[in-house]
C-alpha cells in the first residue's frame, strides 16, 4: 500500500494532465499566412500613329515644259522635283500655305518671300515662270553727285513684261570709283562720283542684262 502523500501527489499530477489535455484540445488550430494579390495596372493604350498626306504634281515652267531641281515647300515639310519635274513627299497637313523655289533664271511663286501659296495634298501641278531677259535702262550722262533712279524690267517665257521684285534686284558697277550703283528696294539707282566712263549691270534671279554705259560728267 502506498503512502498517503504519494497518493495525493499521483491525484495532483492526474488533474494537471487531464487539464492540460482539455485546454489543448479546446485550442484554436493554428492558422497559415495569407497572400494577397495585386493586379497590375492597365497598360496606356498606345497613341494613334500621326495622319500623313502625300503631296505630288509636276512643277513646268510658263511653256509647259518640267522644271527640274525646284523645291516644292507645303508648311514645314518639302520635296524637290525630279529631271521629269516631277515632285512627291508627305505632309502634316491636308492643305498647307508653301512656295515653289526654282533653281537659278527662274521666278519662285509666288515672287515675294512674305507671300505663299496654297499646296494641296492629293495632287497638283504648280508653275513657275522662266526670265527670258533683264533689262535696264539708265542715263547716258550724269553730273558728278548726281543720282537718279533706273528702270527696270523682266521678260518672262510667258512673254509677261514686268517689273522685278526690287528686294532681289542687284545692280553693280564696272568702276565704282566713278559710278555708284545700288539695287534693292526702295529702286535701284546709279549716282556719279567722280569724272569717267563707267558700265552698269542689273541681275534678277541669275540673269544678268547687257551692260550699260553711263558717262559721268564732271559738276
Amino acid at each position: 500500500m502506498l503512502p498517503p502523500q504519494t497518493v495525493t501527489l499521483a491525484r495532483l499530477f492526474l488533474v494537471f494532465g487531464i487539464g492540460c489535455l482539455a485546454a489543448a484540445c479546446g485550442a484554436a488550430p493554428p492558422t497559415s499566412p495569407t497572400t494577397t494579390t495585386t493586379t497590375p495596372a492597365a497598360l496606356p493604350a498606345p497613341a494613334p500613329a500621326p495622319v500623313t498626306y502625300r503631296y505630288s504634281g509636276i512643277v513646268r515652267d510658263g511653256r509647259g515644259a518640267p522644271v527640274a531641281g525646284a523645291t516644292v515647300e507645303a508648311g514645314p515639310d518639302w520635296g524637290v522635283t525630279d529631271l521629269d519635274g516631277r515632285y512627291d513627299f508627305t505632309g502634316t497637313y491636308e492643305t498647307a500655305a508653301g512656295r515653289v523655289r526654282p533653281p537659278s533664271g527662274y521666278e519662285p511663286n509666288p515672287k515675294r518671300i512674305y507671300e505663299s501659296i496654297p499646296i494641296v495634298s492629293g495632287g497638283q501641278d504648280l508653275i513657275v515662270r522662266r526670265i527670258v531677259r533683264v533689262e535696264v535702262t539708265a542715263p547716258a550722262s550724269l553730273l558728278a553727285g548726281a543720282r537718279e533712279t533706273l528702270g527696270t524690267r523682266i521678260t518672262f517665257d510667258t512673254g509677261a513684261v514686268e517689273s522685278p521684285y526690287v528686294d532681289v534686284f542687284s545692280l553693280t558697277s564696272s568702276e565704282p570709283a566713278v559710278l555708284k550703283a545700288a539695287g534693292g528696294a526702295p529702286a535701284p539707282f546709279v549716282e556719279g562720283v567722280a569724272p569717267g566712263t563707267a558700265q552698269v549691270i542689273g541681275a534678277y534671279r541669275g540673269v544678268s542684262s547687257q551692260p550699260v554705259t553711263v558717262h559721268v560728267l564732271p559738276r
